[in-house]
Protein backbone atom coordinates (compact mmCIF):
# COMPACT_ATOMS: atom_id res chain seq x y z
CA UNK A 1 0.00 0.00 0.00
CA UNK A 2 1.43 3.26 -1.10
CA UNK A 3 2.63 5.77 1.77
CA UNK A 4 4.21 8.61 0.10
CA UNK A 5 0.20 10.41 0.10
CA UNK A 6 0.14 14.14 0.39
CA UNK A 7 -1.43 16.01 3.73
CA UNK A 8 -3.96 16.94 1.71
CA UNK A 9 -4.59 13.88 -0.18
CA UNK A 10 -4.84 11.98 3.49
CA UNK A 11 -7.38 13.97 4.77
CA UNK A 12 -9.83 15.03 1.89
CA UNK A 13 -9.46 11.93 0.14
CA UNK A 14 -12.40 9.49 -0.06
CA UNK A 15 -11.42 6.23 0.90
CA UNK A 16 -13.71 5.78 4.03
CA UNK A 17 -16.42 5.56 1.27
CA UNK A 18 -15.10 3.33 -1.18
CA UNK A 19 -13.99 0.11 -1.42
CA UNK A 20 -10.49 -1.20 -0.91
CA UNK A 21 -10.51 -2.63 -4.83
CA UNK A 22 -12.32 0.48 -6.30
CA UNK A 23 -9.59 2.41 -9.09
CA UNK A 24 -10.32 5.97 -7.34
CA UNK A 25 -8.76 3.92 -3.84
CA UNK A 26 -5.53 5.51 -2.76
CA UNK A 27 -3.65 2.26 -2.19
CA UNK A 28 -3.21 1.63 -5.78
CA UNK A 29 -0.85 3.82 -7.93
CA UNK A 30 -0.52 4.20 -11.57
CA UNK A 31 -3.24 2.33 -14.05
CA UNK A 32 -5.56 0.02 -12.47
CA UNK A 33 -6.91 -2.17 -14.82
CA UNK A 34 -11.06 -2.57 -14.98
CA UNK A 35 -12.99 -4.55 -16.61
CA UNK A 36 -14.60 -1.70 -18.47
CA UNK A 37 -11.38 0.03 -19.00
CA UNK A 38 -13.18 3.41 -19.38
CA UNK A 39 -10.27 5.76 -18.07
CA UNK A 40 -8.76 4.03 -16.25
CA UNK A 41 -5.53 5.80 -17.48
CA UNK A 42 -7.05 9.21 -16.05
CA UNK A 43 -7.67 8.36 -12.88
CA UNK A 44 -4.45 6.66 -11.81
CA UNK A 45 -3.08 10.16 -13.43
CA UNK A 46 -5.28 11.68 -10.72
CA UNK A 47 -5.13 9.98 -8.37
CA UNK A 48 -0.92 10.15 -8.56
CA UNK A 49 -0.83 13.80 -9.31
CA UNK A 50 -2.86 14.27 -5.87
CA UNK A 51 0.59 12.42 -3.82
CA UNK A 52 2.27 15.25 -3.94
CA UNK A 53 2.05 18.23 -1.45
CA UNK A 54 1.98 21.05 -4.55
CA UNK A 55 -0.10 24.13 -4.62
CA UNK A 56 -2.67 22.85 -6.70
CA UNK A 57 -3.27 19.86 -4.89
CA UNK A 58 -6.27 20.90 -2.97
CA UNK A 59 -8.12 22.15 -6.15
CA UNK A 60 -6.87 18.54 -7.84
CA UNK A 61 -8.25 16.46 -4.51
CA UNK A 62 -11.70 18.45 -5.44
CA UNK A 63 -11.70 18.13 -8.75
CA UNK A 64 -11.30 14.47 -8.50
CA UNK A 65 -14.06 14.05 -6.53
CA UNK A 66 -16.09 15.91 -8.36
CA UNK A 67 -15.02 13.55 -11.61
CA UNK A 68 -16.05 10.41 -9.52
CA UNK A 69 -19.78 11.87 -8.81
CA UNK A 70 -20.34 12.28 -12.34
CA UNK A 71 -18.97 8.66 -13.16
CA UNK A 72 -20.86 7.48 -10.40
CA UNK A 73 -24.30 6.67 -11.97
CA UNK A 74 -22.42 4.77 -14.60
CA UNK A 75 -20.06 3.16 -13.07
CA UNK A 76 -22.47 1.66 -10.57
CA UNK A 77 -24.74 0.22 -13.24
CA UNK A 78 -25.60 -3.15 -13.60
CA UNK A 79 -27.26 -3.52 -16.68
CA UNK A 80 -24.42 -3.48 -19.39
CA UNK A 81 -27.04 -2.46 -22.29
CA UNK A 82 -27.77 0.45 -20.41
CA UNK A 83 -24.14 1.07 -19.62
CA UNK A 84 -23.65 1.12 -23.45
CA UNK A 85 -26.14 3.46 -23.75
CA UNK A 86 -24.31 6.09 -21.75
CA UNK A 87 -21.62 5.50 -23.88
CA UNK A 88 -21.92 9.68 -25.47
CA UNK A 89 -22.51 11.04 -22.76
CA UNK A 90 -19.24 9.32 -20.68
CA UNK A 91 -16.83 9.75 -23.16
CA UNK A 92 -17.75 13.35 -24.17
CA UNK A 93 -17.41 14.30 -20.45
CA UNK A 94 -14.14 12.37 -19.81
CA UNK A 95 -12.59 13.93 -22.94
CA UNK A 96 -13.54 17.95 -21.30
CA UNK A 97 -12.34 16.58 -18.11
CA UNK A 98 -8.91 15.55 -19.40
CA UNK A 99 -8.46 19.27 -20.90
CA UNK A 100 -9.79 20.73 -17.64
CA UNK A 101 -7.11 18.63 -15.54
CA UNK A 102 -4.19 19.37 -18.15
CA UNK A 103 -5.11 23.16 -17.63
CA UNK A 104 -4.74 22.97 -14.43
CA UNK A 105 -1.40 21.55 -13.90
CA UNK A 106 -0.48 23.58 -16.47
CA UNK A 107 0.58 21.17 -18.78
CA UNK A 108 0.45 22.92 -22.38
CA UNK A 109 2.80 20.68 -24.49
CA UNK A 110 0.34 19.59 -27.24
CA UNK A 111 2.16 16.47 -27.38
CA UNK A 112 1.62 15.56 -23.90
CA UNK A 113 -1.75 16.57 -23.89
CA UNK A 114 -2.44 14.47 -27.02
CA UNK A 115 -1.44 11.31 -25.18
CA UNK A 116 -4.04 12.03 -22.45
CA UNK A 117 -6.59 11.32 -24.79
CA UNK A 118 -4.72 8.80 -27.23
CA UNK A 119 -5.09 6.42 -23.92
CA UNK A 120 -8.68 7.78 -23.57
CA UNK A 121 -9.63 6.85 -27.47
CA UNK A 122 -7.59 3.24 -26.88
CA UNK A 123 -9.55 2.81 -23.76
CA UNK A 124 -12.80 3.44 -25.66
CA UNK A 125 -12.01 0.80 -28.48
CA UNK A 126 -10.61 -1.90 -26.02
CA UNK A 127 -13.78 -1.25 -24.03
CA UNK A 128 -16.16 -2.48 -26.95
CA UNK A 129 -14.72 -6.23 -26.51
CA UNK A 130 -16.86 -6.40 -23.21
CA UNK A 131 -20.31 -5.83 -24.97
CA UNK A 132 -19.31 -7.82 -27.99
CA UNK A 133 -18.76 -11.02 -25.56
CA UNK A 134 -21.75 -9.89 -23.81
CA UNK A 135 -24.36 -9.90 -26.61
CA UNK A 136 -23.06 -13.33 -27.33
CA UNK A 137 -24.04 -15.05 -23.93
CA UNK A 138 -27.56 -15.91 -24.30
CA UNK A 139 -28.55 -16.26 -20.88
CA UNK A 140 -27.00 -12.71 -19.99
CA UNK A 141 -28.55 -10.98 -22.80
CA UNK A 142 -32.55 -12.48 -21.69
CA UNK A 143 -31.53 -11.53 -18.15
CA UNK A 144 -30.48 -8.29 -19.22
CA UNK A 145 -33.76 -7.39 -21.38
CA UNK A 146 -35.80 -7.56 -18.07
CA UNK A 147 -39.46 -6.71 -18.65
CA UNK A 148 -41.57 -4.23 -21.35
CA UNK A 149 -40.77 -1.30 -19.46
CA UNK A 150 -37.23 -1.72 -19.49
CA UNK A 151 -36.79 -3.36 -23.00
CA UNK A 152 -38.53 0.15 -23.59
CA UNK A 153 -35.63 2.12 -22.03
CA UNK A 154 -32.83 0.09 -22.95
CA UNK A 155 -33.57 0.64 -26.82
CA UNK A 156 -34.96 4.43 -26.24
CA UNK A 157 -31.74 5.41 -24.43
CA UNK A 158 -29.46 3.77 -27.41
CA UNK A 159 -30.86 5.71 -29.76
CA UNK A 160 -30.59 8.28 -28.02
CA UNK A 161 -27.37 7.88 -27.55
CA UNK A 162 -26.51 7.89 -31.36
CA UNK A 163 -28.81 10.80 -32.26
CA UNK A 164 -27.28 13.18 -29.72
CA UNK A 165 -23.35 12.15 -30.10
CA UNK A 166 -23.29 11.06 -33.90
CA UNK A 167 -23.03 13.55 -37.24
CA UNK A 168 -21.52 11.64 -39.84
CA UNK A 169 -18.36 11.28 -37.50
CA UNK A 170 -16.90 14.40 -38.40
CA UNK A 171 -13.47 15.25 -37.08
CA UNK A 172 -13.17 16.82 -33.27
CA UNK A 173 -10.18 19.38 -34.44
CA UNK A 174 -7.41 19.03 -37.31
CA UNK A 175 -6.53 16.72 -39.41
CA UNK A 176 -6.86 13.53 -37.54
CA UNK A 177 -10.23 12.15 -36.97
CA UNK A 178 -10.10 12.28 -32.65
CA UNK A 179 -13.81 11.68 -31.66
CA UNK A 180 -13.64 14.09 -28.38
CA UNK A 181 -17.31 14.98 -28.67
CA UNK A 182 -18.96 12.17 -30.78
CA UNK A 183 -18.96 8.17 -30.66
CA UNK A 184 -15.92 6.81 -32.81
CA UNK A 185 -16.89 4.26 -36.15
CA UNK A 186 -16.35 0.99 -33.52
CA UNK A 187 -18.59 2.36 -30.57
CA UNK A 188 -21.27 3.34 -33.51
CA UNK A 189 -21.35 -0.21 -35.03
CA UNK A 190 -21.56 -1.53 -31.47
CA UNK A 191 -24.11 0.33 -30.67
CA UNK A 192 -26.25 -0.43 -33.67
CA UNK A 193 -25.77 -3.98 -33.65
CA UNK A 194 -26.78 -4.41 -30.05
CA UNK A 195 -29.73 -1.90 -30.80
CA UNK A 196 -30.71 -4.26 -33.93
CA UNK A 197 -30.28 -7.22 -31.69
CA UNK A 198 -32.57 -5.82 -28.28
CA UNK A 199 -34.88 -4.84 -30.81
CA UNK A 200 -35.56 -8.13 -33.19
CA UNK A 201 -35.30 -10.27 -29.81
CA UNK A 202 -37.87 -8.26 -27.79
CA UNK A 203 -40.15 -7.09 -30.74
CA UNK A 204 -39.83 -3.91 -28.86
CA UNK A 205 -39.46 -0.44 -31.08
CA UNK A 206 -38.25 2.97 -29.87
CA UNK A 207 -40.16 6.19 -31.08
CA UNK A 208 -38.12 9.29 -31.95
CA UNK A 209 -37.02 10.84 -28.30
CA UNK A 210 -38.66 14.30 -27.80
CA UNK A 211 -36.40 17.15 -27.83
CA UNK A 212 -37.02 17.60 -23.80
CA UNK A 213 -36.12 14.24 -23.59
CA UNK A 214 -33.12 13.90 -20.75
CA UNK A 215 -31.38 11.05 -19.50
CA UNK A 216 -28.95 12.25 -16.57
CA UNK A 217 -28.74 15.10 -13.87
CA UNK A 218 -24.86 15.22 -14.33
CA UNK A 219 -24.79 16.92 -17.20
CA UNK A 220 -26.17 20.05 -15.69
CA UNK A 221 -24.79 22.04 -12.55
CA UNK A 222 -27.17 23.18 -9.74
CA UNK A 223 -30.19 21.09 -10.51
CA UNK A 224 -32.61 18.61 -8.89
CA UNK A 225 -33.74 15.58 -9.83
CA UNK A 226 -37.47 14.22 -9.42
CA UNK A 227 -39.37 11.16 -9.60
CA UNK A 228 -42.51 11.31 -11.66
CA UNK A 229 -44.32 8.84 -8.59
CA UNK A 230 -43.09 11.74 -6.28
CA UNK A 231 -45.88 14.10 -7.73
CA UNK A 232 -48.97 11.63 -7.44
CA UNK A 233 -51.17 14.39 -5.65
CA UNK A 234 -50.67 16.58 -8.92
CA UNK A 235 -51.96 13.72 -11.03
CA UNK A 236 -56.09 13.46 -12.69
CA UNK A 237 -58.11 11.42 -10.91
CA UNK A 238 -58.02 8.69 -13.25
CA UNK A 239 -54.14 8.36 -13.54
CA UNK A 240 -53.91 8.35 -9.51
CA UNK A 241 -56.82 5.36 -9.86
CA UNK A 242 -55.28 3.16 -11.89
CA UNK A 243 -51.65 3.87 -10.17
CA UNK A 244 -52.58 3.39 -6.76
CA UNK A 245 -54.86 -0.25 -7.81
CA UNK A 246 -53.88 -3.52 -6.11
CA UNK A 247 -54.03 -5.24 -8.72
CA UNK A 248 -52.47 -2.97 -11.21
CA UNK A 249 -48.81 -4.63 -12.54
CA UNK A 250 -45.55 -3.27 -12.62
CA UNK A 251 -46.08 -2.27 -16.06
CA UNK A 252 -49.69 -0.81 -16.33
CA UNK A 253 -48.01 1.62 -13.38
CA UNK A 254 -44.91 2.17 -15.89
CA UNK A 255 -47.16 3.08 -18.68
CA UNK A 256 -48.83 5.57 -16.35
CA UNK A 257 -46.30 7.20 -15.16
CA UNK A 258 -44.76 7.55 -18.65
CA UNK A 259 -47.88 8.93 -19.79
CA UNK A 260 -48.19 11.68 -17.02
CA UNK A 261 -44.49 12.36 -17.12
CA UNK A 262 -45.02 13.22 -21.26
CA UNK A 263 -47.66 15.52 -20.50
CA UNK A 264 -46.52 17.21 -17.82
CA UNK A 265 -43.26 17.87 -19.97
CA UNK A 266 -44.97 18.96 -22.67
CA UNK A 267 -46.48 21.64 -20.93
CA UNK A 268 -43.45 22.55 -18.73
CA UNK A 269 -41.90 23.12 -22.05
CA UNK A 270 -43.82 26.16 -22.89
CA UNK A 271 -42.84 28.24 -19.60
CA UNK A 272 -40.57 29.96 -19.18
CA UNK A 273 -40.49 33.12 -17.30
CA UNK A 274 -37.60 34.15 -14.28
CA UNK A 275 -40.72 33.29 -11.34
CA UNK A 276 -40.64 29.95 -12.39
CA UNK A 277 -38.66 27.03 -11.94
CA UNK A 278 -36.75 26.15 -15.16
CA UNK A 279 -37.65 22.98 -17.01
CA UNK A 280 -34.14 21.38 -18.70
CA UNK A 281 -35.81 17.91 -19.63
CA UNK A 282 -37.07 14.67 -18.46
CA UNK A 283 -37.03 11.02 -18.72
CA UNK A 284 -40.12 9.14 -19.76
CA UNK A 285 -39.02 5.66 -19.98
CA UNK A 286 -37.84 3.12 -17.35
CA UNK A 287 -38.41 4.89 -14.16
CA UNK A 288 -39.41 8.73 -15.44
CA UNK A 289 -37.95 11.59 -13.76
CA UNK A 290 -37.44 14.88 -14.30
CA UNK A 291 -34.79 17.49 -13.96
CA UNK A 292 -35.30 20.91 -12.87
CA UNK A 293 -33.63 24.50 -11.75
CA UNK A 294 -32.68 23.78 -7.68
CA UNK A 295 -35.07 26.31 -5.85
CA UNK A 296 -35.52 27.03 -1.79
CA UNK A 297 -38.89 27.06 0.22
CA UNK A 298 -39.29 30.45 1.39
CA UNK A 299 -37.17 31.59 4.36
CA UNK A 300 -39.56 33.61 6.50
CA UNK A 301 -43.51 33.14 6.48
CA UNK A 302 -43.77 37.10 6.47
CA UNK A 303 -41.92 37.33 2.97
CA UNK A 304 -44.23 34.22 1.58
CA UNK A 305 -46.48 36.63 -0.38
CA UNK A 306 -43.75 37.68 -2.43
CA UNK A 307 -42.47 34.80 -3.89
CA UNK A 308 -46.50 33.91 -4.43
CA UNK A 309 -46.91 37.47 -5.99
CA UNK A 310 -44.02 36.41 -8.26
CA UNK A 311 -45.46 33.00 -9.34
CA UNK A 312 -48.98 34.49 -10.20
CA UNK A 313 -47.05 37.29 -12.40
CA UNK A 314 -45.28 34.48 -14.28
CA UNK A 315 -48.21 32.50 -15.18
CA UNK A 316 -49.75 35.97 -16.36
Amino acid sequence: MPTNMSKTMTKFWMDSKIPDDSRWHSRHEGDFITDDRLADHFVGKLRDECRGETSEVAIMVRFTRILKELLDSYESQANLLLKLADTGRVTTLLHQYIDNALDMLNILDQEEREVWHSKLLQERQERLKVFEAFVKDEEQLLAAFGNKNQQLEIVTLLRYCVKKYHDGLTPFAGADEKYRDKLTEGELDTLAMVYELVVRKTNVVSGKPPEWFFTSDHEWAWVNKAKVEDSKGAWDSKARAKYTDGNASDQVRGEISEEVCVRLASIWTELNHPHLRKFYGASHVGKPFVIHETCFSPSYEMDLWRYAANCARGLQ
